[in-house]
């Protein structure tokens, strides 16, 4: 295999279908060019060296067809794949015959697009088959399985099925979409979007509620007019929360017995807050449009694979508590997607444009391939992580089975983003106001949670920069930090939890202490730190982290 990275052209001239083949390529280790058109694609290959090429079919002015076709005729070409939103059968069969080594129609699975190219490059080489004679057809890419798949696992197809069920257990009313659809430029008054939202009788009361939550109207006078409800909450925000309230509103805990939905509303709208604060803080007004809906739907896409799919998430959920594993490492098992993909594709299936739900796609992805995407969609994509991140923290309940990933500090400075503690203590309180209000009305049976035991922990940030967010962290596992600076770590007995997230082991050797309880690194770190105490390497599920960090500081206060 190839020491250096697999390399991709993208040709569209749509910036929107670039940035998700790009996200999808970059996690499967491609580097990544984008050209717009015809004359910049030929330009590129003229001074680079591309592994696999693909292309729009329907650039305007037939300049994706006469490229690819033109790439089909070189005796020493890339794989080319294609992709348009309509073609006829003809020209695909015509295009696999000349060699094409896939056709995909619009919309498809952008993974399923990028492990088609991967097995394409380490699988084969190109085939230039003899004059007058046809190649032999690939594999259509819309078969290709990741050679790790269980017999357990959901095929695309049957995937693809279920959902079109999505209307059926997560209707969302016209009215709602309407009234989202009103509230996204200044054309329509209040009167007008109240008149809208008045066509849905569960969607009034549910807006007269909200707008009568502590959040929304700190006065506390009784709000009974629909125009003022949708004053208080805002003309632009009604209707992004009009979707997620009407979505949420049609669940219920006997569908989803293993989901905590009060904790699910929590985090929904802690991430909106968390966005909106990010956004103020770092001053990204120019870039908001769109995002609140990206973070208040992010739960939404694991509740649709729940109810399409519970049999499997009754074995996922038994599994992640038996092993410890994160349940969206199963759900990547079982799954051909993720749920902020199944997400994206419902939004889109609404007719919402697509900007709006483009970050929500890349809010699983490693921070690494974020740093992939051309501007302005990384910042976009950046804040909607870490909206998500934060507002957890700051709701401060997890689930065993949640992913424990931080954002690097670089990420953090990037975004302009200096006081966390601060960000965080707002949206706690900014939620608590809405802890009355939850969509559905009847209040959800709150599940009972065993009071957290507090343990006392000395605490050191070995960094010298950035935010700190295991500090913030900690108490959710239920340690409390006493901060030490480098020079008190001999002067205390005890545990010691030393935060060494994205520091060089070299910085702690200089600094370190020998009562050292445990230390919180990346995992392509642990090694390197095991030789001088114990090592938590993130990203690790919630139950794992908590389980070594709690018996490793019991064990140093026992000794």
């Amino acid at each position: 295999m190839s020491l250096r990275p697999h390399r991709a052209l993208i040709v569209d001239n749509e910036a929107a279908i670039g940035q998700l083949t790009i996200a999808a390529l970059a996690s499967h280790g491609f580097d990544c060019d984008v050209a717009n058109d015809g004359k910049e694609a030929q330009a590129k290959l003229g001074s680079a060296t591309y592994d696999v090429v693909i292309v729009d079919w329907k650039i305007p002015g037939q300049l994706g067809q006469s490229l690819t076709l033109e790439l089909l005729e070189r005796p020493d070409r890339p794989h080319v794949i294609v992709y348009t939103d309509q073609i006829e059968p003809k020209v695909a069969q015509e295009l696999i015959t000349r060699g094409a080594d896939g056709v995909l129609s619009k919309p498809f699975d952008y993974d399923v697009l990028a492990t088609r190219a991967q097995q394409l490059i380490e699988g084969r080489k190109p085939q230039t088959p003899p004059s007058g004679k046809a190649p032999v057809p690939p594999t259509a890419p819309t078969a290709a399985v990741s050679s790790d798949a269980t017999a357990d696992r959901v095929n695309p197809a049957q995937f693809q099925q279920k959902l079109g069920e999505v209307s059926h257990v997560l209707p969302i009313s016209a009215a709602a979409l309407d009234v989202y659809e009103m509230t996204k430029n200044l054309e329509w008054d209040l009167s007008q979007i109240a008149a809208a939202v008045q066509r849905d009788a569960s969607l009034t009361t549910e807006v007269l509620r909200m707008a009568n939550s502590a959040y929304f109207n700190p006065p506390g006078r009784p709000i009974v007019n629909l125009d003022e409800a949708v004053m208080r909450i805002g003309q632009k925000r009604v209707g992004e929360l009009a979707l997620s309230i009407n979505a949420l509103s049609c669940v219920t805990p006997g569908k989803l017995p293993w989901m905590d939905l009060e904790l699910i509303w929590n985090r929904s709208m802690a991430a909106g807050i968390a966005l909106e604060l990010l956004v103020d803080q770092g001053g990204h007004e120019q870039l908001a449009d769109g995002l609140f809906v990206s973070a208040i739907m992010h739960p939404l896409g694991r509740i649709v694979l729940g109810m399409l799919f519970p049999k499997q998430y009754a074995t996922m959920i038994v599994e992640c508590g038996r092993s410890g594993d994160a349940l969206l490492d199963a759900e990547k098992r079982m799954f051909p997607a993720t749920h902020t993909d199944v997400m994206a594709q419902l939004l889109s299936d609404w007719r919402l444009a697509t900007e709006v739900f483009i970050p929500l796609k890349f809010s699983l992805d490693e921070y690494s391939n974020l740093s992939r995407l051309l501007e302005p969609m990384r910042t976009k994509a950046e804040l909607v992580k870490v909206a998500i991140f934060l507002g957890r923290l700051a709701v401060g309940r997890w689930e065993n089975w949640d992913l424990v990933r931080l954002p690097p500090p670089a990420v953090l400075e990037r975004l302009h983003i200096d006081d966390v503690a601060e960000l965080v203590q707002q949206t706690r309180h900014d939620v608590s106001l809405l802890a009355e209000f939850h969509p559905g009305g009847k209040p959800i049976k709150k599940k009972s949670h065993a009071a957290i035991e507090r343990h006392p922990v000395a605490y050191c940030n070995f960094s010298h920069h950035g935010p700190d967010l295991v500090k913030e962290f900690l108490p959710a596992l239920g340690l409390e930090p006493q901060t030490y600076e480098f020079s008190d770590l001999r002067l205390f007995e005890e545990p010691l939890v030393a935060n060494c997230h994205r520091v060089d082991v070299s910085h702690f050797v200089a600094h370190r202490t020998n009562n050292v309880s445990i230390i919180v690194a990346e995992t392509a770190k642990t090694e390197q730190f095991a030789q001088y105490a114990p090592v938590v390497g993130l990203p690790i599920s919630f139950s794992r982290m908590r389980e070594k960090m709690l018996a490793c500081v019991a064990q140093t206060a026992s000794t």
